[in-house]
């Protein structure tokens, strides 16, 4: 009897364990450290400028001069060439170019990714004119090419449009304006 009795209670600690660990809901919610889009202005309920989630950073005190020709983008830990490449040209010929850049004594330099173009987007005014105001110099109102191909078809890449804060897909023959990063 003692050896069913000792069964039967494992038995039920063992399945009011497993209950109580089901039961306990969802697991910890995750967060991830992303910053805020820039949009201030409130457009209804629920919009982004209501909630304004995320990091906060600051405009004007986002990006640190390093010497005259690189910034440092203190919310993302990004060195980005202050100044973009003026002509336009092919996805092939902009990572050539990034990979032999030579850029203010740097030799490292390279197309951005999707995620690292698309974080230089602010939501609440037109990029290129905030980006200019807080340091970069000849930015285009433009796309930029980025270093991600798309999945779908790989003879197209990734830009992102300064002005318009949106990204597209284009064909890699088309021409783009070049931004440094490492």
């Amino acid at each position: 009897m003692k050896k069913h009795t000792f069964i039967f209670v494992a038995i039920l600690l063992l399945v009011v364990g497993l209950t109580g660990a089901f039961a306990s809901g969802a697991p910890e919610e995750q967060t991830w450290d992303l910053p805020q889009t820039g949009q201030r202005a409130t457009y209804g309920s629920g919009s982004d400028g209501a909630y304004e989630k995320g990091i906060v950073w600051e405009d004007n005190a986002r990006f640190s001069s390093v010497g005259t020709s690189v910034l440092i983008d203190d919310l993302t830990g990004l060195m980005w060439a202050r100044s973009a490449v003026i002509s336009p040209r092919s996805w092939a010929a902009a990572v050539d170019y990034a990979n032999q850049s030579t850029y203010a004594g740097f030799d490292d330099w390279r197309l951005p990714n999707m995620r690292e173009m698309r974080s230089l987007l602010h939501y609440g005014r037109d990029t290129a004119v905030w980006l200019k105001g807080v340091g970069f110099t000849e930015l285009e109102n433009a796309g930029y090419w980025t270093s991600t191909t798309y999945y779908y078809s790989t003879g197209s890449a990734w830009y992102v449009h300064l002005v318009e804060g949106v990204s597209y897909f284009a064909s890699k023959s088309s021409s783009y304006h070049v931004l440094l990063v490492r």
